[in-house]
């Protein structure tokens, strides 16, 4: 959904929609369980459009340790301020106001008069993700011999020691 800020009225925009995304522009490979579902507030305040919303969804995401499918919930709120990309600016100037403004990760810019929403919701849930999905705290992971997921029980492999200079340290730190 792309919204033109000539078009936004003086008392703002009020979006409450369920927004149809591709699974494809997630960070991690995974799809959508539940629909985004989104409230957003959209205002004008001066030459700044300010953009605040919460977006909620599930996710069905793989475990990094024992790659298992697992439902992820996203419940993301979000405070944006986006100034127009202006593109009389010299580049010398640009990439300095650039700087100055990208201090502030809420701060974005948008181009031809239009916000694209659809990347907005698709940031917000991507910053949400677990930076190493798990399907639990306490996930063992699978066996590096055999692959069987340890989360079911133990395989049975033996797991080789490792450089027994290392292990000398490993026992110390451990106190034995």
């Amino acid at each position: 959904m792309k919204i033109f800020v000539d078009d936004i009225p003086q008392k703002g925009l009020t979006i409450n929609e369920i927004f149809d995304l591709n699974p494809n522009e997630l960070v991690e490979e995974g799809s959508f369980v539940n629909p985004v579902s989104c409230h957003i507030q959209i205002y004008r305040e001066g030459d700044k459009v300010v953009v605040r919303g919460e977006v909620h969804t599930t996710l069905e995401l793989l475990c990094s340790r024992c790659l298992a499918p697992y439902h992820e919930p996203v419940d993301s709120r979000f405070d944006l301020v986006f100034f127009e990309e202006d593109g009389d600016w010299d580049e010398e100037n640009s990439e300095e106001a650039k700087e100055i403004q990208e201090e502030d990760v809420n701060t974005l810019f948008y181009e031809n008069g239009l916000i694209d929403l659809d990347n907005v919701i698709l940031d917000q849930i991507n910053l949400s993700l677990p930076f190493k999905p798990l399907c639990g705290e306490l996930c063992k992971g699978i066996c590096p011999i055999c692959g069987k997921d340890l989360n079911e029980g133990p395989c049975g492999c033996e797991v080789k020691r490792k450089d027994p200079r290392i292990q000398k340290i490993t026992d110390t730190l451990r106190g034995k």
